[in-house]
């Protein structure tokens, strides 16, 4: 059996989303990684596509609008979300308060990205506001490009904006 407790977890900040690391690769065998997340209202991510993993979301709270392929998609609390790997996808927290989701990547090895750009967070709350300008979107794109992650566009361009 393996057991991580809440103490045990990491807990950072991540872009702008507070995320708790609840298991990785090391403690399922390499099959999936969990984390629980938080994102302020308007939080987007930039279009991206994982190569090696599929990744997906269970909404607990607020609203979140995802983009998959041509579909797109509002999930409120309860709903759940698919987006598998090689897929361009992404999303905005569409409500006027803060969303918290799980999101399961499989198999594991993304937490190794969150970890290697996130901060540690010294408060249970959400990062200062964070600015992903362009320079900030390359350097983090270089990085997730060693985790089979692939940015597509800033944050706001879609997938249909690729046949364009």
């Amino acid at each position: 059996m393996v057991v991580v407790t809440a103490s045990e977890r990491d807990t950072v900040w991540f872009a702008r989303n507070l995320v708790d690391i609840i298991a990785g690769g090391e403690q399922t065998n390499g099959a999936y990684a969990i984390f629980e997340m938080l994102g302020p209202p308007g939080d987007e991510v930039p279009l991206h596509l994982h190569t090696d993993e599929d990744e997906a979301f269970l909404l607990s709270e607020g609203q979140m609008t995802v983009w998959v392929g041509d579909q797109k998609r509002v999930l409120e609390q309860g709903d759940y979300a698919l987006m598998p790997r090689n897929v361009p996808h992404c999303y905005r927290v569409s409500s006027d308060h803060q969303a918290h989701w799980l999101a399961i990547t499989s198999p594991a090895g993304f937490e190794g990205y969150v970890r290697e750009i996130a901060a540690p967070a010294t408060e249970r709350r959400l990062p200062d506001q964070v600015e992903l300008g362009p320079e900030m979107l390359a350097k983090l794109g270089e990085i997730a490009m060693k985790y089979g992650v692939r940015f597509l566009g800033a944050p706001g361009t879609r997938p249909s904006d690729l046949a364009e």
